[in-house]
């Protein structure tokens, strides 16, 4: 699966680059307050992969540990991003994880 992040389709589910367009997608268009979200480690792997420019094939060590909190700042709310597109595609500059 990730050796082949764009191809490797497990079963009918998402590719991995596809799961990281839709799940970034979904963050950009989070509502402007504060809000809950909570997943399992793909997700959040691929959003701290993406923002940090890891390779997708190294994402499997950025998911944490259960239980964990990840809390993530959009400084610019109004940004947005066409879904499907790569997460590599997208400006991220406005995502911030701290």
């Amino acid at each position: 699966m990730i050796d082949n992040p764009e191809g490797f389709r497990p079963g009918i589910g998402e590719t991995t680059m596809e799961l990281a367009a839709r799940t970034l997608a979904a963050l950009r268009n989070l509502a402007s307050d504060r809000v809950l979200v909570v997943t399992h480690g793909g997700p959040i792997a691929a959003i701290i992969g993406t923002l940090q420019g890891v390779p997708a094939y190294d994402w499997p060590s950025l998911v944490p540990d259960v239980g964990t909190f990840i809390e993530v700042s959009l400084s610019n709310p109004n940004l947005q991003c066409d879904p499907p597109a790569m997460p590599q595609q997208c400006p991220l500059s406005a995502i911030e994880i701290q």
